[in-house]
Order: structure tokens, then C-alpha cells, then sequence
């Protein structure tokens, strides 16, 4: 085959492709949420100006099924929870270092609208309840009202002072 008929085979081929939906596509805002993302920053922040960490931020968002882009959460509650050390292969977890807990009116304080869609950022200090290791695990669960519950992947914050 010649490179005319190279050519005109990539071209069929091709010409089904698209890298974006149909221009006025509308995904679904609303409904059950079937994933829960988190993404921290990778060390631990000073937010009280005294020397020394004393906490992190995390993102979160909620996906539903059929829309490719993080929504609202306007029911139910998130739970963010750390724990001490890394968590990486462990079947059971042990209980929560601390754990902050957000309703849905809540959450709308922190929420934020990108172009991935909508999230809800924390910057969160763990006052009394310091982490003892280099590590701390952080990660969200969200309860619906049904009392259906959802987690997140945890990620690791490193936390040790230098």
C-alpha cells in the first residue's frame, strides 16, 4: 500500500476521534457519590507563626457516576481524618490521631470551583494531637445521609521538623 492509501486508512480511522465532548454536552451535577479523591501537600505547614508544624492541607472531592468532573456535596458529611505514621499495608487501622467532621452547609465555607470541577480545601491543625513519627496518613470519609459511607485513599504528609 502506497502512502496515498496509508494515508486515507489513518484518515478513517482518525476521523471518529474526539479529545472533548460535543460542544453544550451537560454532565450530572447531582446524585449518589461513588468516589471521594484527597490531595495534600507533601510536608506539614506552619499556620500559627511559632516555630514548628502544626498542621496540613488537603483537597477533597466528590465524584458521582457519569460526570468526569468532581462535584458539589450538598448532603451528609465529611470526615477528615490523620493518623500517626503511615498506614501503607495495613489491614486494620488503628483509631485516628484526631478527626475533623464537616456537614454539607459546613463544607460550603471551604468549597472552591476549578476546571476540574468543584472541591473543598482544609488547612487543618492538629493543636494537642501532634504526631509522634515523620509521617502522619491523612484521608476522608464521607457519610451519606442514608448513612451509606465512602473513603478516600490515604496520602502521607511528612511532618517532622528540621
Amino acid at each position: 500500500m502506497g502512502r496515498l492509501g496509508f494515508a486515507l486508512v489513518l484518515l478513517t480511522l482518525l476521523s471518529g476521534c474526539a479529545s472533548k465532548p460535543p460542544a453544550g454536552r451537560i454532565f450530572p451535577t447531582t446524585g449518589e457519590l461513588t468516589e471521594l479523591n484527597v490531595l495534600t501537600a507533601p510536608v506539614g505547614l506552619d499556620f500559627n507563626g511559632r516555630p514548628g508544624l502544626d498542621g496540613f492541607s488537603m483537597k477533597v472531592y466528590g465524584n458521582i457516576a457519569n460526570s468526569p468532573k468532581p462535584v458539589p456535596i450538598r448532603s451528609g458529611q465529611i470526615d477528615i481524618l490523620m493518623f500517626d505514621g503511615t498506614l501503607y499495608g495495613r489491614t486494620n487501622l488503628p483509631a485516628a490521631l484526631r478527626r475533623w467532621t464537616f456537614t454539607a452547609e459546613q463544607l460550603r465555607d471551604h468549597e472552591f470551583t476549578a476546571r476540574i470541577g468543584t472541591g473543598y480545601e482544609f488547612n487543618l491543625e492538629w493543636e494537642t494531637n501532634k504526631p509522634t513519627r515523620q509521617i502522619i496518613s491523612v484521608g476522608a470519609r464521607y457519610t451519606s445521609p442514608t448513612g451509606a459511607i465512602l473513603t478516600s485513599s490515604l496520602s502521607s504528609v511528612t511532618v517532622i521538623d528540621h
